[in-house]
């Protein structure tokens, strides 16, 4: 069977490492007391995700035809013929993102952007009391939006043995007929992605400060740590 590619490299250099950032982010959480120093990397990686998902936002807009939300399946009829489909064992095939991964991807994306505002108002001295709720209610329905996405993708693969979960690793798809599929890879553009955000980690981590649980940004002092009221006397 003839495969063609849909998916860029920048969109999937952007989906797996938008998993990396909210798995180990979320591992920390549960993992770590927020007095620990590893719990300042829970913030720095939400840090990087609200920059990847900035990037995702803009490339959403200027991207290859299948990166566009533009191609998202959107129509509520949409979403409801494509679960009428699997029940009824017959869903019908999408070049792109089909309804369910288009409005769980849309879904995924609004949530982090509240974790990342919420995490980023905590660190700038806002008032914790209600961030703290907001964020853990974010950070719960993200995982429940995640969950449901991978059981969706577990599903179609076995009732249509369709192992759609590997297009976003090499970003092919079978050949059913005439679409409009992506030209480039764009890799210029997914390594450019990649370096930059390897180089912010770097920053990130770098210009953390252990003993004072602050990092130095831009010009700008983030508490990401709560101190010791030792430490605060002295």
């Amino acid at each position: 069977m003839k495969f063609n590619l849909i998916y860029d490299l920048p969109l999937r250099i952007f989906h797996w490492m938008f998993v990396v950032l909210f798995l180990s982010s979320f591992a920390i959480t549960q993992i770590v007391d927020d007095d620990s120093t590893v719990f300042a990397y829970h913030m720095m990686a939400g840090f990087l995700m609200g920059i990847a998902v900035l990037f995702r936002i803009v490339w959403g807009f200027t991207g290859t035809p299948y990166s566009r939300f533009s191609h998202f399946a959107l129509k509520p009829s949409d979403l409801f013929g494509y679960f009428k489909g699997i029940a009824q064992g017959g869903a019908r095939f999408w070049d792109g993102h089909n309804p369910a991964s288009s409005w769980a991807g849309l879904g995924m994306l609004a949530v982090s952007l509240g974790l990342c505002v919420t995490g980023l108002l905590m660190v700038s001295g806002q008032d914790k009391f209600l961030l703290v709720d907001i964020h853990e209610i974010l950070a719960y329905s993200f995982l429940a939006l995640a969950l449901g996405h991978i059981g969706g993708i577990a599903l179609h693969t076995v009732m249509h043995k369709d192992w759609i979960g590997l297009s976003m690793i090499h970003g092919k798809k079978p050949d059913r007929g005439p679409a409009t599929y992506v030209g480039s890879s764009k890799t210029i553009v997914g390594v450019l992605f990649l370096a930059m955000m390897v180089a912010l980690a770097v920053k990130l981590s770098t210009s953390f400060d252990p003993s004072l649980g602050q990092i130095n940004l831009f010009g700008k002092t983030f508490q990401l740590l709560e101190l010791e009221e030792e430490q605060e006397d002295d």
